[in-house]
């Protein structure tokens, strides 16, 4: 059992464990960051702190079911919401495309997953994806890493 925050990513339903949020808030002008993979889709300004806004669509592009599959996402941008997570110290805006709500989860026996997040159910037995936001940030460190540009990580 998991106390989470609901959000949608396409027609996917996902949510990421309250433990890990700090906030929610509607995102505004993000600046891009030159040569970031497109996991990062900028910083953003926030209360006066740089904020690296990440791309949960280009992150999880499995868990999406587009309505035109020949469709790309879109880009993120000023107006999207957004979930500010922290782990370890580092805090990190995650853009979604809806947040829902917050309930709480539980463990389904089904075995399809990923790295970056497991099925359960919530209580009116809707599948829902549990993001594992540590190994979100991991996977978007690895992307930096291989693009061999200077993140905030």
């Amino acid at each position: 059992m998991v106390n989470v925050i609901v959000f949608s990513l396409g027609r996917a339903r996902m949510a990421i464990d309250l433990r890990h949020v700090r906030e929610v808030f509607t995102l505004g002008p993000v600046t891009p960051v030159p040569t970031a993979p497109g996991a990062i889709a900028g910083v953003v300004n926030l209360r006066g702190a740089v904020v690296p806004t990440l791309s949960l669509r280009h992150l999880l592009p499995d868990v999406q079911d587009p309505v035109e599959p020949s469709e790309p996402s879109p880009p993120v941008k000023a107006g999207d919401p957004v979930i500010m997570v922290e782990v370890d110290g580092i805090r990190v805006a995650l853009a979604v495309e809806r947040v829902d709500e917050v309930t709480t989860l539980w463990e389904t026996p089904a075995p399809e997953g990923s790295e970056l997040y497991a099925p359960f159910v919530d209580s009116r037995a809707r599948r829902t994806l549990l993001v594992d936001v540590a190994a979100v940030l991991a996977a978007t460190r690895r992307e930096v890493e291989r693009a061999g540009a200077v993140g905030p990580y």
